[in-house]
C-alpha cells in the first residue's frame, strides 16, 4: 500500500509543489509519507479485518444471516463463483440439505443462498486452487479447495482454512445423511 499510495502522491508532489522543497527534499517528504501511510494502512485494516472475522465467526446477526431450519453445523467459508470468484458466508450442514448462505458484508447480488439435497452429493474431494495473475505472485503457499460434487455435474467450490481436516468431517456428515 505504501508504493501504490506513495508513488503516484510523490510524482504528484513533484509535479506540483517541487519548488518548495527542492527534487530531493520532495522524494524524502513522499517517501516518508508513504512509509507512514503503508504503516498506519495496514493496522488500521488488520483491525478491521481481525474484527470483521470475529463478527463472522460468532454469527453477528447484523453480519451473518439466520441459519436454516434444521441445520446441525456451520462451516465459515467461502463458495468460489465461476473459479475465480469466491464469496463469503457460512455452510449450514443438516441432514436432508446443506445450504450456503452468504454473509451480509458482500454485495447484494451475491447474497443468494444456494441449497443441494444431501441425497445430491456424490463426493468431497480436495484440490489445489490454481492460481493466476496477482494470486499467483502473492501466494506464500498452496490453497486447496474442496470441491463438493453434484449429481447434476455441477460442483460447489468451497475454500476453508485446514481443508483436508474439513473435507473430511464433511465426508463424515454426509456418511450421517440417509
Amino acid at each position: 500500500m505504501a508504493v501504490l499510495w506513495g508513488v503516484p502522491m510523490t510524482v504528484m508532489m513533484l509535479l506540483w509543489s517541487r519548488d518548495a522543497f527542492g527534487t530531493v527534499g520532495t522524494l524524502i517528504i513522499g517517501a516518508g509519507a508513504a512509509a507512514l501511510f503503508g504503516i498506519l494502512w495496514t493496522l488500521w485494516m488488520g483491525r478491521d479485518l481481525t474484527a470483521l472475522v470475529r463478527r463472522l465467526y460468532e454469527a453477528d446477526p447484523s453480519v451473518v444471516p439466520a441459519p436454516p431450519p434444521m441445520s446441525s453445523s456451520r462451516l465459515l467459508c467461502n463458495l468460489m463463483l465461476g473459479g475465480t470468484f469466491a464469496v463469503g458466508g457460512h455452510l449450514y450442514l443438516g441432514v436432508a440439505e446443506w445450504q450456503f448462505v452468504p454473509h451480509l458484508k458482500n454485495l447484494k447480488r451475491h447474497q443468494a443462498a444456494q441449497s443441494v439435497a444431501a441425497a445430491d452429493i456424490t463426493a468431497v474431494e480436495v484440490r489445489p486452487l490454481a492460481q493466476r495473475g496477482l494470486g499467483q505472485l502473492l501466494a506464500t503457499e498452496e490453497v486447496l479447495v474442496i470441491d463438493v460434487k453434484l449429481r447434476s455435474g455441477a460442483v460447489w467450490s468451497l475454500i476453508a482454512p485446514q481443508a483436508q481436516r474439513v473435507a473430511d468431517a464433511l465426508r463424515q456428515h454426509r456418511a450421517l445423511a440417509p
